[in-house]
């Protein structure tokens, strides 16, 4: 085959992805590889990147060298002390979800701790906790309790979303810089003459009053409420509608196969397989 481009049949060499620099390696406690590497962007930065048994996890970027190996390393911390019985997850239920019952806030715990929650046991690791609240007065009611919590516990902080396209908001507690420092997610619920709506990135889903009911889950040391079981497959089925590659590995597919029956799951499957890819 001719090298000279200009020649029909010509295939360019293929572009490899530069490596990075291994800042440290290890197994967690399921058994999967996790390496951390640098990548140097001069003058825009130093990207930390996370990949998960050599494929792409995460990545975020800081200013510094320093700093990004800081805020690795305090992950990786992380992610070593992280089971399945998520330990790490005590602040939000000894301390942040306490603030919002002392101001007789009403929340319901959704997302993967919810599933969790409803099948009666942890499964696998759960970096955050999702919840929602009923409007956006207890919303923002809920951002102010946390703010003030997060003022007497510093590097506690409050990222604030910009909101979707429409209308909702969003806001998350961290506590630290760390990669893997976000601990709770908060966004609210709409009541309209319809029901009760969740609005995620595509349009919106209506429940009936079912969704503010709250059902009593105890996993462990950790209490908490959640929306009925129906109300958490109907928003994990639209979520995987809405992004049909997480239905392929990963965690959320872990969450579709506890949650739903064996016949719900292969429904689930078929129906995802038919939502068109982007190209």
């Amino acid at each position: 085959m001719s090298d000279n481009p200009m020649h029909a049949g010509h295939r360019p060499p293929v572009r490899m992805g530069r490596p990075g620099d291994l800042l440290f390696s290890f197994r967690d406690a399921k058994h999967r590889q996790i390496d951390c590497e640098l990548r140097d962007h001069d003058p825009y930065g130093v990207e930390a990147q996370f990949l998960i048994d050599r494929e792409f996890y995460l990545s975020r970027r800081f200013e510094t060298r320093a700093l990004a190996e800081q805020c690795a390393r305090s992950s990786a911390s992380t992610s070593r002390m992280a089971t399945t019985e998520n330990p790490h997850l005590a602040d939000v239920f000894d301390t942040m979800l306490p603030a919002l019952d002392r101001e007789g806030l009403r929340y319901w715990v959704y997302g993967g701790v919810g599933v969790a929650g409803a099948v009666g046991k942890f499964f696998r690791i759960n970096r955050d906790v999702d919840i929602y609240v009923n409007g956006e007065e207890p919303f923002g009611r809920a951002q102010h309790v946390l703010s003030s919590l997060c003022e007497s516990r510093r590097p506690w902080h409050i990222r604030q979303f910009q909101r979707l396209p429409n209308g909702r908001p969003k806001f998350e507690l961290w506590i630290g810089a760390g990669i893997e420092d976000e601990r709770l997610s908060v966004v609210p619920v709409y009541e309209t003459p319809n029901g009760i709506e969740y609005k995620g990135a595509k349009p919106p889903i209506t429940f009936t009053s079912t969704a503010l009911v709250q059902e009593t889950r105890n996993l462990g040391a950790f209490t908490f409420p959640t929306p009925p079981s129906d109300v958490l497959k109907a928003i994990l089925w639209s979520l995987l509608h809405e992004r049909p590659k997480l239905l392929e590995r990963g965690k959320r597919r872990d969450d579709a196969q506890h949650l739903f029956t064996a016949e719900e799951f292969a429904a689930l499957a078929t129906s995802v397989a038919r939502v068109p890819r982007s190209k």
